[in-house]
């Protein structure tokens, strides 16, 4: 008997949904692949509140006819594509379909100028399509600092953006301008060149926001954060030509400042609820570490790391859980007081270690020196002898080999990894 198999397909009788789920995984040259199997995949393609156009990943390597040795065919390919973007984001536009994502990633506008007002026609559909998620990325250049795609105004007026991520790109207003997101919730502005006035009219204009981020910003002298009332994670991280950093931001749960460029003006107060604090290449003394500690009675997670002029420090909480030391060369002295640890981490040359009676069972040890002389290992065998009284179990990582001690001190097992 001729038995015959028919070919169904169950994917495509999955719901909406679903398929919109599983297109949210894929690359855009995979998408725009599968749009082109049926009507039903390029009309769930045209629905999908999720659309991520990401050309570096598309042409960064040597992949299919997006890199065709022939010029001619490779622009027409490359032009086709554009088309089918713009296709669909003016189908949503006009058929009113809400977008919860859009984000574009453009390396190539450095090199199309032409790329700039296609850029802000898709970026434009996007915000007529009332989307809440917007991620613009363009480059990288191999010049930060002149930047060649300008933000369009209407980003900055958007009523339904609720996350904001900006990269390589720049940020400016007329001096009559404004700026109006009443519910941003996120912004996270990464290699972008905005000066103080932008910055304040955004700050003043997200009543709302929630998480904030600078990093490796140009442009930005001075950041003063008041009235937010809802910012719980603050981040600074290589703001060139930064000066002046003044926050009152009672309700911050998690704040972290990186250098080099330090601010010769650092007021930071009310911060009473604050739970996470994380300090890279800062020029903070053991006294101001002090005080400033003391400020802070519900800080659970502190990092200190790459702070040169730390040299003795004293650590005293009853809410810290979680310690980590990285890369403070200058540091001979660490004191804790500190009840609640459970995990302490330390990177760097041998110290001098105290505590007052703690039990700890998660200990990290990276230690690395440039002299490892004899009186180098006696003062290891010190410091691990001072660990010994407080801890259950010591990872310890160093540059010399693998060894493995089990219960060579009273209640320690050591594990010695070499990276």
């Amino acid at each position: 008997m001729d038995k015959r198999i028919e070919a169904v397909d169950y994917i495509s009788e999955l719901p909406e949904h679903i398929l919109h789920h599983i297109l949210s995984f894929l690359p855009i040259k995979q998408i725009t692949r599968t749009s082109a199997l049926s009507k039903t995949w390029f009309q769930v393609w045209k629905t999908s509140p999720i659309l991520e156009f990401n050309f570096y990943a598309l042409f960064n390597g040597n992949q299919d006819r997006y890199y065709c040795q022939d010029f001619e065919i490779r622009e027409r390919n490359i032009q086709q594509l554009y088309n089918f973007v713009e296709q669909i984001l003016l189908s949503r536009c006009k058929q009113m379909d809400n977008l919860i994502k859009f984000t574009l990633v453009v390396t190539f506008i450095y090199e199309r100028p032409e790329m700039v007002s296609t850029m802000d026609r898709w970026i434009g559909y996007a915000l007529k399509s009332n989307v809440k998620h917007l991620k613009i990325q363009v480059g990288p250049s191999n010049d930060d600092e002149n930047y060649k795609y300008c933000v369009p105004q209407t980003v900055l007026n958007a009523m339904s953006i609720q996350v904001l991520d900006l990269s390589h790109c720049k940020l400016h207003l007329p001096s009559i301008g404004n700026i109006k997101l009443p519910f941003l919730k996120k912004l996270s502005l990464r290699v972008v060149f905005a000066d103080d006035d932008v910055i304040s009219k955004l700050i003043a204009g997200s009543p709302l926001i929630e998480d904030m981020s600078f990093i490796t910003c140009y442009g930005i002298k001075s950041l003063q954060i008041f009235d937010l009332v809802n910012l719980i994670q603050f981040c600074a991280k290589d703001i060139v030509h930064f000066e002046r950093l003044k926050m009152e931001t009672p309700n911050l749960h998690s704040f972290t400042l990186q250098g080099p460029t330090w601010p010769s003006v650092l007021k930071v107060a009310s911060l009473k609820n604050l739970k996470s604090l994380h300090i890279f290449s800062a020029p903070i003394t053991d006294k101001w570490l002090y005080e400033q500690l003391n400020k802070f009675p519900h800080l659970e997670c502190l990092s200190l790391a790459d702070c040169p002029m730390l040299e003795s420090i004293k650590i005293s909480s009853s809410s810290l859980h979680k310690l980590r030391i990285d890369s403070c060369g200058n540091v001979a002295k660490l004191h804790i007081d500190i009840r609640n640890l459970y995990v302490f981490s330390y990177y760097g040359d041998i110290i001098s270690f105290s505590s007052n009676n703690l039990t700890l069972p998660n200990v990290n040890l990276y230690i690395k020196s440039n002299n490892m002389d004899n009186s180098w290992y006696t003062r290891l065998i010190k410091l691990l002898d001072e660990f010994n009284q407080c801890f259950k179990m010591v990872t310890l990582e160093s540059d010399t080999g693998e060894v493995c001690i089990l219960n060579h001190f009273y209640y320690l097992n050591l594990f010695l990894r070499i990276l």
